[in-house]
Parts: structure tokens; sequence; C-alpha cells
């Protein structure tokens, strides 16, 4: 069964790869633009950074709101239907959000969030329907 850590690591893995990847592909884009000469390495080591503290944040998020203290404590914030919600909910904030930084927290957080979602439901119990 996934720990805290387990959730925190995933969480943060996972938030550091997108963004860094994600600033990776637009400092690309710059370069084939003519905008700039080469990748900025420093800029990749924050945004990956900033991705790995939210990513591990939301990566752990669903048992701070429901905690672990016995066998059965996943209900609302660990069910598929949490994740079907949240996922509709996200879809129509990102249309709503102008700037791209703050789009691209939203789905790190997501990403962390999920990727919790994603560890519990290889687990014995799974995940709640509702």
């Amino acid at each position: 069964m996934p720990n805290k850590g387990t959730h925190i690591a995933a969480g943060a893995g996972l938030g550091a790869l997108v963004l860094g990847i994600w600033d990776i592909i637009d400092q690309n884009q710059k370069i084939q633009r003519g905008e700039q000469a080469e990748l900025d390495w420093g800029s990749v080591a924050v945004n990956s950074f900033i991705g790995l503290v939210i990513g591990g944040a939301f990566g752990v998020l669903p048992d701070v709101l429901e905690p672990a203290t016995n066998f059965n404590h996943r209900r609302f914030f660990h069910s598929l239907t949490f994740a079907i919600s949240a996922a509709g909910g996200i879809h129509q904030l990102l249309t709503r959000i102008e700037n791209p930084m703050v789009r691209r927290l939203v789905i790190v957080a997501a990403v962390g969030y999920g990727s919790h979602l994603g560890l519990d439901a290889q687990t014995v119990q799974g995940l709640p329907l509702a």
C-alpha cells in the first residue's frame, strides 16, 4: 500500500517532470524563432523545482482531506466520482485562465492529485465509485 512518502515522491516527480519538460519545449520554440541562443538550464531547474513542490503537495492532498486513520479511509476525495468531476471542473477552469504559467500550475496540481489516485487504484482496496 502506498504511504505518505510514496505519494509525495510520485506527485513531486511527475510535477517536476511536467514543468521541466514544458520549459524545455518553450525555450526550444524561442530558439527556433531566434529569440534565444541556447537552453537556460537554470530556468529548467527553477520550473522543475516549482513542479516538484506543487506536485508533491497535491500528491498527498487526498490523505490530508481524508486521513488514513483506518483501513477504509478512502471516501469521496479518493473516489472515481471525484476524479471525473474534478477533471471536468479543471477543464472549465483552464478555459478561463489566460496566464499560461497559471494554467500549467493548475495542470501540475491535477497531475499530483491524480498520481495519488493512480497509486491507490492499484491496491487491493482500489478506489470507491463515490
